[in-house]
């Protein structure tokens, strides 16, 4: 787990592209290519009208266009969000409008995504194995145990049982950490029950995560908008596990099946800031679904062969 500390780590950006393509086995046609790649589609704002598929479509519409430039041959590309959670879409350096930004990014995605599909290494067969898990949220099952078990409380030191929102601490001077301070929330528990609605709530109050293995690949989906910092812990938790003699290579899937907001490491929801405060569970809700998801990928690896969907 991370460690306990009121220091602030800088984690950048997530830096990795993956590229998983699929061909016909016959006549090795292209048929599809996934691009893995952590970028906000956020180029437009609200004040837009227009029907967008925002830059991750923009991505794919030019890798597109640029495969069948050399190929000749055309190709379905689909974009798979990663660490987008904050992660924003650049291109503007030239100041252009929305539009014309967005083809921009994608001219510039498509040959570095073109050289990472030159280096896959092709499959004849594969396995494919998959299970889903609806998992309850509740303060007591997020954080027990945990070294941040007493981290999402209020001055009262009550636990958040059914979640919080716009986390802060008041008065909190810039540069500062929340850790070990009293966090100011919106109870979602008295928000629900004022606007009329029975808890635990269906739509805050359960999720569902998916693993699933594609021959040595692993993928596991993150149900909000994972920041580089929990899908980083994802990845290093899952390489210290070994599939076939080798350490586990993951794919974290966000924005999959439901969305929680943003989803962070601990250390990295102390610092404040727009993406604590669009946040439901507070500093452990990252770990939590990283968790429970790297544990279904153990089960699958030891061989579980149970239903896909389980509770």
């Amino acid at each position: 787990l991370f460690p306990y500390t009121t220091l602030f780590r800088s984690y950048g950006k997530d830096p990795r592209l993956d590229v998983l393509a699929f061909r016909r086995k016959s006549d090795a046609t292209p048929l599809a290519v996934v691009l893995h790649f952590a970028i906000h589609g956020t180029v437009f704002g609200g004040e837009n009208d227009l029907f967008t598929e925002d830059a991750p479509g923009h991505v794919e519409h030019k890798f597109e266009e640029a495969f069948f430039e050399r190929e000749g041959k055309p190709v379905y590309a689909m974009f798979a969000q990663a660490s987008g959670g904050d992660a924003s879409p650049a291109g503007d350096a030239l100041g252009h409008p929305e539009l014309a930004r967005l083809e921009r990014l994608g001219q510039a995605a498509a040959p570095k995504i073109l050289k990472v599909y030159d280096q896959i290494a092709w499959q004849a067969e594969t396995e494919l194995a998959i299970r889903s898990e609806r998992i309850e949220l509740v303060h007591e099952r997020i954080y027990a145990g945990r070294p941040w078990q007493n981290e999402f409380a209020g001055d009262d030191n009550v636990p958040y049982t059914w979640g919080g929102w716009q986390c802060k601490v008041v008065g909190l001077p810039k540069g500062e950490t929340m850790q070990g301070k009293p966090k100011l929330c919106v109870d979602m528990g008295t928000l629900l029950e004022l606007l009329g609605a029975k808890l635990p709530h269906n739509a805050a109050h359960e999720t569902f995560l998916t693993a699933a293995r594609l021959g040595d690949l692993w993928l596991m989906t993150m149900p909000g908008e994972p920041t580089w910092s929990i899908t980083k812990y994802a990845r290093e938790q899952a390489a210290k596990q070994f599939w076939n003699g080798k350490p586990a290579q993951l794919m974290v899937i966000g924005y999959a099946q439901d969305h929680l907001l943003y989803l962070s490491s601990p250390d990295d929801w102390y610092t404040g800031g727009y993406e604590a405060e669009m946040n439901l569970w507070g500093p452990g809700i990252g770990v939590f679904l990283a968790d429970e998801g790297l544990g279904m990928i153990k089960a699958m690896a030891a061989g579980m062969n149970g239903p896909p969907l389980f509770e």
